[in-house]
């Protein structure tokens, strides 16, 4: 989730977010402590798989970016979705997005495929794939901004990519949403993170949407969209210091400061 060398690792955000939101709210499980090595679709030592969503129990997966499946990890089955069509060259990039349409019963597979130009120039082209008419559809040869994310974020029906734009002569970082049901583009307003310089990440937390803003070498702050749409629902979650050292590690949540206890954490964090 955070790519900054700075930031603190993810692992720490669950471990905090478990204290603040109640256990069971990341993918951190202390009643599962074992990896499972599965036998995905086209499973090798050789190919690249992108995890690119899980709804419902389904998990999409790319393999070498092309390959794409709906795959479920308990019935160990899989379905190959049928080629978009779109020829790829050099200099294309490939982001994806998979929810579940609950109007219409579908699960839906979202493609955009962007080319980046010369100066700020790009062009998009995006494809959605039903699962019940195993069709794709084109939707359109725009998406507003270039996204930053290598998959969209599923919260309410809806698929959301953090992008950036221009705007005169500074670049801009939206959260942009696309409603599964009718193929509809809109933007979710971003909290007011403060004033300083700071990184945006967008990711999940708990079915809701979530900010994390990064204040290199000062703090990270998580914001979530507690009711989905309404912007003044953003809420810090809490405010992660920046640190040196993990294991001398403070944090605060919802105005309250608590100190971890380090021989926990240490142990926690222990190789």
């Amino acid at each position: 989730m955070i790519g900054s060398p700075v930031c603190v690792p993810f692992f720490v955000v669950l471990f905090l977010m478990k204290k603040t939101m109640g256990e069971g709210a990341g993918i951190v499980d202390d009643q599962s402590d074992e990896a499972v090595d599965l036998d995905y679709p086209l499973k090798s030592p050789h190919n690249s798989v992108w995890i690119v969503g899980s709804c419902n129990g389904l998990v999409c997966i790319a393999v070498e970016e092309d390959a794409v499946f709906l795959w479920n990890p308990t019935t160990r089955k899989s379905n190959r979705l049928p080629d978009s069509g779109v020829r790829m060259c050099s200099g294309y990039l490939i982001i994806y997005g998979f929810g579940y349409d609950e109007s219409n019963g579908d699960y839906k597979l979202v493609v955009i495929f962007c080319f980046l130009g010369s100066g700020d120039s790009y062009k998009t082209e995006v494809k959605v794939y039903s699962l019940r008419t195993n069709t794709w559809t084109r939707i359109g040869d725009y998406f507003p901004g270039i996204p930053l994310n290598d998959s969209g974020r599923y919260v309410s029906g809806s698929l959301h990519w953090a992008a950036s734009g221009v705007q005169g002569s500074s670049y801009t970082w939206d959260i942009v949403s696309f409603e599964l049901a009718n193929a509809r583009y809109g933007k979710i307003v971003l909290p007011n993170c403060g004033a300083g310089t700071f990184d945006s990440t967008l990711e999940v937390l708990k079915g809701c949407l979530c900010v994390l803003c990064n204040f290199p070498g000062t703090r990270a702050d998580i914001w979530v969209m507690k009711d989905y749409g309404q912007t003044e629902s953003w809420t810090k979650l809490f405010s992660i210091p920046h640190f040196m050292n993990v294991r001398d590690y403070e944090y605060t949540a919802l105005g309250n400061t608590n100190n971890i206890n380090r021989r926990q954490l240490s142990h926690m964090l222990a190789p």
